[in-house]
Order: C-alpha cells, then structure tokens, then sequence
C-alpha cells in the first residue's frame, strides 16, 4: 500500500480518508489558481484592482461557503428522509438544507461564469478576463472538491 497510514483501516474508512485528501487538494488548487491569476495580473497594485479582485473572487468565496454547508450536512439523515412523515423529523429538513446549500452552489458557479461572459464581452484588459477564467475554474474545483468530500464521507456502501 502506497500510504502507511491507510494500512489498519477498512474500506469504508480508506474511501473517506482518500476522498478528504483528494477533495483538499482540489479545494487548495481552486483557490491557488485564482489567487496565482490575480498576482500574476497586477490588480493588487492598484484600488481599482482590489476591487476587480473582490467582485471576481466572490463566487470563490460562495463556492466555499456551499462546501461547508454541504459538509455540515449527515448522508445517514437523507436515508432517514425516505421514513419520515411530516416536517418534524430531523431527515426532511436535512432534504431542505440540501437542496438550499446546492442552490448556493450552483448559483456560485452561474455567477463566475456570468463574470467571464461580462469581462470577455466588454473591452477590458486581457489579465482582466484571465481572472475571470481562473475564477469559474477555481469555482468548478471548490464545487467538486465538496462534492467528492460529501460522497467520500458516507459511513457505508448503501444507495440513499
């Protein structure tokens, strides 16, 4: 086995301690890329270009807070969902901060793209438009980094 540390673990345990590194290391990249972007770019030298740098990396920080929404959230309350009647059981409000915190997602996402289509349409600088690229990238990457995290962490091999 390539890492010690996954020798005394079952399979369920490996699953998740691979998919937490994994998801960490697309989370880093994800926002090194952007961060890397803006440096290479010169926006910090200016006001105006903190300002560039703070509309294009709020859909980062949107992706971030779906990632720990997501996270907060039990696999084992969803499978509970299906039993439950009414809205008083811990399962159906699990199926509403779901849908919730993927609506944060995905709006993040919406909202990077929707800056690159603004920058590449208007006749901006070129490094204005690079940043914009590298934060729907960066988006992309933080989005599946909480996914493969949330789908890593399940306690068992069950379908929901």
């Amino acid at each position: 086995m390539p890492f010690p540390f996954l020798q005394d673990v079952s399979k369920h345990q490996r699953r998740a301690k691979l998919s937490s590194l994994f998801a960490g290391v697309l989370f880093g990249f994800g926002w090194l890329v952007f961060l890397d972007a803006s440096a290479w770019s010169g926006h910090f030298k200016t006001a105006d270009g903190w300002k560039i740098v703070w509309i294009n990396g709020s859909p980062l920080a949107l992706a971030t807070v779906f990632l720990i929404a997501l996270n907060l959230l039990d696999i084992d309350d969803l499978r509970q969902a299906r039993y439950e009647y009414g809205l008083g059981g811990r399962g159906k409000w699990s199926v509403c901060w779901i849908c919730v915190s993927s609506c944060i997602g995905f709006a993040a996402v919406a909202c990077s793209i929707a800056l690159l289509s603004q920058s590449a349409s208007e006749q901006q600088k070129d490094d204005d438009s690079w940043l914009a690229g590298t934060a729907v990238c960066g988006c992309l990457f933080i989005v599946v980094a909480a996914l493969v995290f949330w789908v890593g962490k399940g306690h068992e091999v069950t379908p929901l």
